[in-house]
């Protein structure tokens, strides 16, 4: 967990294939709504998309790892308490996998 002024915040990484269409939409409104006195959030996904831009102007991290080892390596590397997956076998394996 990393700190806040209030305490440790979870660490929430939401998993996509790609950045567009419903679950990147899905998945950056979540990221949004998540209270930052809580919560960090990243997303991670494999290609860019047509989000990029809205995710940059509400400050939304995001990580591009495309393929599975990547993946994994991100998740691995974020320390993440929570991995939220829209990212179909590919998530689930690489979440698992760490």
């Amino acid at each position: 967990m990393t700190e806040s002024d209030d305490g440790p915040r979870l660490r929430v990484a939401l998993v996509l294939d790609r950045f567009e269409g419903g679950p990147a939409r899905a998945a950056l409104t979540a990221a949004l709504a998540l209270d930052p006195e809580t919560y960090t959030h990243t997303v991670i996904t494999g290609a860019r998309g047509g989000l990029d831009a809205w995710a940059e102007e509400s400050g939304v991290r995001v990580v591009r790892a495309p393929g599975q080892s990547a993946l994994a390596e991100a998740i691995g590397a974020g320390a993440y308490d929570v991995v939220h997956t829209h990212g179909g076998t590919a998530g689930r394996f690489a979440a698992a996998r760490v």
